[in-house]
């Protein structure tokens, strides 16, 4: 019930050659991460677990960025800083009810697999291949792209390049800010690479069964 009969139901089939010359430096770490029913489940499993928690980390970052901004900004800034932060909620947001669909999905084909021995691949590889999926991975790319912009406007953009020396009120937020920033620098990289991971994962795992085959 591992990856070898799940190989079966896959006989027969083959992958072109550019796509077996691809992935075949990391065809052995590829099936054992993601060749079988369960490890496919799990992929989908680890889409919705980091949307279900970006969203909310996300969601508190942006409160706590409207709550704690220098009253100097102008509102050019504010809109700005709204914009930036708010866009991976709205996007995550958008995205989790599809992937809650599909992760029950393979939960399902899992189970049929273990019941009663089904092939079960082609059903996986059409899941992966779907025009939801394809969707789930362009919000994986744009999301990667935000972070990455979220990371350089933190850099160059108030609030956070704002400091204490720059309130002259010296008032409380102002100190809690930096500590702000520093989490929604920790936030936005991780997601970022948890993105990047699982999106590479997903467009890697239709072509790890037939190339398997292939060898």
């Amino acid at each position: 019930r591992g990856p070898q009969a799940f190989l079966r139901s896959w006989r027969g089939r083959r992958c072109s050659p550019a796509l077996a010359r691809c992935t075949g430096f990391c065809a052995r770490p590829a099936v054992f991460l993601l060749g079988s029913p369960e490890a496919l489940v799990r992929l989908h499993r680890l889409h919705l677990f980091e949307s279900l928690i970006s969203l909310p980390v996300m969601l508190v970052h942006l409160l706590l960025f409207l709550m704690l901004a220098p009253p100097q900004l102008s509102v050019q800034e504010v809109v700005l800083m709204v914009a930036i932060v708010s866009v991976p909620v709205l996007l995550t947001g958008l995205r989790i009810p599809t992937l809650m669909r599909m992760t029950r999905f393979s939960i399902s084909i899992n189970a049929q697999f273990r019941a009663r021995n089904q092939p079960v691949a082609e059903r996986f590889v059409r899941l992966l291949r779907c025009r939801p999926s394809q969707d789930q991975r362009l919000f994986s790319m744009l999301l990667v792209c935000w972070y990455s912009l979220e990371l350089a406007w933190q850099v160059r953009k108030p609030p956070c390049e704002f400091g204490p020396d720059d309130d002259p009120l010296n008032s409380p937020s102002t100190h809690l800010l930096p500590l702000v920033c520093f989490s929604f620098r920790c936030s936005a990289v991780i997601f970022l690479l948890a993105n990047a991971l699982l999106c590479g994962a997903a467009l890697l795992a239709p072509y790890i069964v037939c190339r398997c085959v292939d060898n």
